[in-house]
């Protein structure tokens, strides 16, 4: 019986861990991050205050679903850190927030170190015991830099471009996939949508980009009425932004047409 107390809360300190990598599996944006501390920086100072180390935006059940968490950890003097995961409102900010209902919760924390790069995050917590929990996760929906290699497109795509996911196990049939946007058929310009207000969220076969505008649908760039495609958004040797109108070297369409501009969107024709 002893052994079974003593490792209960180990079995309840790793659920926690896995319970934090799904929820966090389906970020798509990482906000509100702390500027007074490194990556892989351990968390010392000021101690035994509560610190916001970042909040994140991801996706929960289908079609729209987005919630924001914020990671605040309490400072250790001792053994008493804490970490507390802590949902609101995509609207609502994170500050002051750690005393609310937490999704995930641990305490008795020796030692609190984070990092948080690109699309990955990893948490390293120490018990009073000395036992060190080891906690990693990836946002698979977050929009990245790419890395400059030479003759490649220098545009942002996610892991897996055109697609956005949603947590395991949502529900899109029924009510809830009438309210999803788009279908197959679909060609540009039709179905614009946006990050912010979650319709891109709802579409039904992806997304595509011309120029800083999403729209729902299959990508058919190069084609006859169809947005020219991308060879990359920058120069290799200058920080300039291409622009329709004045440079479309960026861009290409197929054989046989040529790009005119609508605004800074480029068409093939």
């Amino acid at each position: 019986m002893k052994w079974l107390l003593l490792l209960m809360p180990l079995y309840a300190m790793a659920e926690e861990g896995d319970d934090w990598t799904k929820r966090w599996f389906t970020v798509s944006e990482v906000v509100e991050r702390h500027e007074g501390y490194e990556n892989n920086e351990s968390i010392k100072k000021p101690e035994g205050t509560w610190q916001l180390l970042y909040g994140v935006i991801r996706t929960e059940d289908a079609p729209v679903g987005l919630m924001k968490d914020c990671l605040w950890v309490k400072v250790p003097s001792d053994h008493d850190g804490e970490l507390r995961i802590i949902p609101v409102n995509p609207s609502k900010t994170c500050a002051k927030t750690w005393e609310e209902k937490a999704a995930i919760e641990l305490r008795g924390l020796k030692s609190i170190q984070s990092l948080q790069e690109g699309s990955e995050a990893k948490l390293w917590l120490t018990l009073a015991s000395g036992r060190v929990l080891a906690w990693k996760t990836r946002f698979i929906n977050k929009v990245n830099e790419r890395t400059p290699v030479l003759y490649d497109s220098s545009a942002r795509s996610r892991s897996y471009p055109g697609a956005f996911f949603f947590a395991p196990n949502s529900d899109i049939t029924g009510a809830k996939a009438r309210d999803l946007i788009g279908e197959i058929t679909d060609e540009y310009p039709k179905n614009l949508c946006s990050f912010k207000d979650g319709t891109c969220q709802r579409c039904r076969w992806g997304i595509y980009k011309v120029a800083t505008d999403y729209f729902c649908g299959v990508d058919h760039c190069g084609e006859k009425n169809q947005p020219a495609c991308l060879r990359g958004v920058r120069w290799q040797r200058t920080r300039d932004e291409f622009s329709c109108r004045t440079d479309d070297s960026y861009i290409y369409c197929g054989p046989g047409l040529r790009v005119e501009c609508e605004g800074e969107r480029a068409i093939c024709r």
